[in-house]
C-alpha cells in the first residue's frame, strides 16, 4: 500500500512514517476479540481485543443474526466467546438505536464504536466431536448426518435415513391430528404405557397381539367393536380376563 523510500533524505523518511502511523491508529478495519457480556434484550455484546496492544473493553456492539424475511437463526453469544469485529466506515450510532436508515450522527470514521461482531473464531472447544461442551447446537456432519441437541436430549437424522429422537425427560407431540404410517411399529416401555383419549380409539390391522399379565379398562365397561381378522391376547404369568359391556366376556388363561 505504502511505497518504502530508500532515499538517505530523512525528513522523507519521517514523513513517511507519521502518515503510515497516523492513518494505522485512526482507521480501523477488523480485529478479533472476546466477549465479555451478552445483552440479550438489545442483540449486543461488550468485547475485548485479544491482541495484548488494545486493553479496553469496547461496549453494546450488535452481534450476527442470521436472517432472511422472516425466517430466523438465532444463536446466541456466550461470555468467552472469540469473534471477529467488523469496522462500519462512519458513524453507525443512530442507526443502531433507530434501526433505520439515518445520517452519521457524527464524522468519526473507522471507529472500534462502529463495530459489529461476528463469532466464533479460533476457540479450542469449536469441535462436533465434543459433546460436554456442545450443549445447545445443530451439527451438520457429512459422515455423522443432521444432529439437533440441547443438554442430553437430541434429534438425529443419520445417512441412512433413520430418525432417532433422545429425550431426557418427555416427548410430547400436541396436535389436532397426529398420523403414523410405517410397515412396523415398536413401543417398548420399562414401566408404564398410557394412552388417554376423550372420544374413541380406533386400532385397525390383520393381527392384533397383546402380551401381558394385566388388561385395566377403568370403571366404565369396555364398548369395543373387533375389526381385525385375528385378536390374539396372551398372559404369560396367568389369566387375563377382558370384559365388555353386554353378556360377552373373552378369558385367556
Amino acid at each position: 500500500m505504502f511505497k518504502k523510500y530508500t532515499t538517505d533524505n530523512n525528513e522523507v523518511n519521517l514523513l513517511s512514517f507519521i502518515i503510515k502511523n497516523n492513518i494505522s491508529s485512526l482507521v480501523r478495519t477488523a480485529f478479533l476479540v472476546e466477549v465479555i457480556n451478552v445483552d440479550r434484550d438489545n442483540n449486543t455484546v461488550d468485547v475485548l481485543p485479544l491482541i495484548n496492544l488494545e486493553s479496553n473493553i469496547i461496549y453494546n456492539i450488535p452481534y450476527f443474526i442470521y436472517q432472511c424475511g422472516s425466517n430466523t437463526v438465532y444463536l446466541t453469544p456466550e461470555k468467552g466467546d472469540y469473534g471477529l469485529c467488523i469496522v462500519a466506515d462512519r458513524d453507525i450510532s443512530k442507526l443502531k438505536n433507530t434501526k433505520k436508515r439515518s445520517n452519521p450522527n457524527s464524522y468519526r470514521m473507522f471507529d472500534v464504536r462502529d463495530s459489529l461482531y461476528l463469532g466464533s473464531f479460533l476457540k479450542e472447544n469449536n469441535n462436533n466431536n465434543n459433546k460436554e461442551i456442545l450443549k445447545n447446537s445443530i451439527i451438520l456432519d457429512k459422515d455423522i448426518g443432521i444432529t439437533i441437541s440441547s443438554d442430553n436430549s437430541s434429534i438425529t437424522i443419520d445417512n441412512n435415513n433413520n430418525i432417532t429422537i433422545t429425550a431426557n425427560s418427555n416427548v410430547n407431540i400436541n396436535s389436532k391430528e397426529a398420523n403414523i404410517k410405517s410397515d412396523t411399529i415398536n413401543i417398548e416401555s420399562s414401566k408404564n404405557t398410557i394412552i388417554n383419549s376423550n372420544s374413541n380409539v380406533n386400532v385397525k390391522a390383520t393381527n392384533v397381539t397383546i402380551d401381558s399379565d394385566n388388561i385395566n379398562l377403568g370403571t366404565n365397561p369396555l364398548k369395543a367393536s373387533v375389526l381385525t381378522t385375528n385378536a390374539i391376547i396372551t398372559s404369560p404369568n396367568g389369566p387375563c380376563t377382558i370384559t365388555s359391556s353386554g353378556s360377552s366376556s373373552v378369558k385367556v388363561g
